[in-house]
Order: C-alpha cells, then sequence, then structure tokens
C-alpha cells in the first residue's frame, strides 16, 4: 500500500504488481482463524478517492480549529509497551469499542470526529449513549464547518461545532426504527472490503447523496 496525497485528501491506493496478493500471502501465513482475499473494490486510485473525504492543510478551503493556546506541560512517567482505550476506561468500551459504517459515503471526517468526541465524553460522564455522525454528515456543512457531508469535510470545524451548536444522539443503520436514539445513520451498510452478502450488499458505483436531518428522525425518541 502506499499513501499519497491530492488535492487536500489522504488517499490511500494500491501499488503496481503483487502487492495485493503479496499481503494476503503473509496475512494467510500466519495461521489466523480467518483467511484474507484480494479485494474487488480498491483496484483503483478512483474506488479510495470517493470514501477519503478529510480536507487537510494544504487544500485552499483548510481552515485551523480556533482554540485558546495552553502551556505545554512536561510528563516524566513512562510510555507504555500496549495501550488499550478499551480496557482504560472499560465503562466506556461500549463506545470506544463500537465499530460503524459510513456506507458510500466521504464522511470519514464526520466519523472520527464524532467517535472521538463520543469517547472523550464518556470518559468525562459516563454516559455510553452514542452521538450521531448522520447529525455531523448532514448539518456540520459549509457555512458552519467548511464541511460538504458526504464529499468531505474538516474534523477540527466538527469540534468547533460540537463545542458551539452540540450533536444530538445516534446510532447505526441498523437502530433506525428502534428509537433509541434521535438520528441513527441513514446509509446502508455495504460491502466496502468483503464479497457481497445478505448483510453486506454491492455498494453503489458512486457516493450516496449527503442525509438531512432536521429534526430527531426517530418519532417514538424521548429525551427522557
Amino acid at each position: 500500500m502506499a499513501l499519497r496525497i491530492s488535492s487536500g485528501f489522504a488517499l490511500v491506493g494500491a501499488v503496481a504488481g503483487t502487492s495485493f496478493e503479496e499481503m494476503v500471502s503473509t496475512v494467510n501465513s500466519q495461521g489466523a482463524s480467518w483467511k484474507a482475499a484480494v479485494p474487488t473494490r480498491f483496484g483503483s486510485y478512483d474506488d479510495v478517492k470517493m470514501l477519503c473525504g478529510t480536507i487537510m492543510r494544504g487544500n485552499e478551503t483548510f481552515k485551523e480549529m480556533d482554540y485558546a493556546k495552553t502551556n505545554d506541560q512536561q510528563w516524566n512517567g513512562i510510555v507504555p509497551d500496549s495501550f488499550d482505550v478499551r480496557t482504560a476506561w472499560p465503562q466506556c468500551s461500549s463506545v470506544s469499542g463500537h465499530i460503524r459504517d459510513q456506507s458510500s459515503c466521504g464522511s470519514c471526517w464526520a466519523f472520527g470526529s464524532t467517535e472521538a468526541f463520543n469517547d472523550r465524553r464518556c470518559i468525562a460522564t459516563g454516559d455510553t449513549t452514542l452521538m450521531s455522525v448522520e447529525d455531523t454528515t448532514a448539518n456540520c456543512g459549509f457555512f458552519s464547518c467548511l464541511s460538504m457531508g458526504c464529499n468531505g469535510g474538516q474534523p477540527g470545524q466538527a469540534w468547533q461545532w460540537f463545542k458551539n451548536t452540540g450533536v444530538v444522539t445516534g446510532g447505526d443503520y441498523t437502530d433506525i426504527g428502534s428509537g433509541t436514539t434521535c438520528g441513527p445513520y441513514s446509509l446502508a451498510p455495504c460491502a466496502h472490503h468483503v464479497a457481497p452478502s445478505t448483510e453486506y450488499p454491492v455498494c453503489p458505483s458512486s457516493e450516496y447523496s449527503t442525509p438531512s436531518l432536521s429534526a430527531c428522525s426517530e418519532s417514538s425518541y424521548s429525551k427522557s
């Protein structure tokens, strides 16, 4: 795999030759309980670019976060060999260990920022309620966040939006209809890395339009 930077987007693409085949062979030689396979998607640059929507430094629309400067603090502790936030704060493992699916939408910027905020909120308060990536994707838009939903956005500006506006609760696509959160993700999971199945059907050839969320999409959801 090779990391490329183009037009402000961090893109991962397959290098020419047999890099995928070599990677699969190496993984499968370890005797794990699962088998790797060469993916049918992401064979081209365009397959990858569609899902990589984070606007980074170097892009003309990138905006730095507006935050108060603090004095640097020295830490003299010993850095551990490994660190797992799920075991460091086990009361929040259902949040920090929760894996979401952005579907065929370049909303990685909204997922990363919302999930990080969700983790820190749980650590600070003990509340394991999931926050809505649907809300961030839909409403942290161009005028408030210089972001464009499924067409890319800025994680730093999402943090400003959390502070100034807030984000509603929201689970996954499979939570739609349960009434457990305000704005669950409305885009269905699809087969990003695996063969299509009933659970993960074929992804659309182009990315979804940015979802909208002006009020709670779950009519049975109660804030109390």
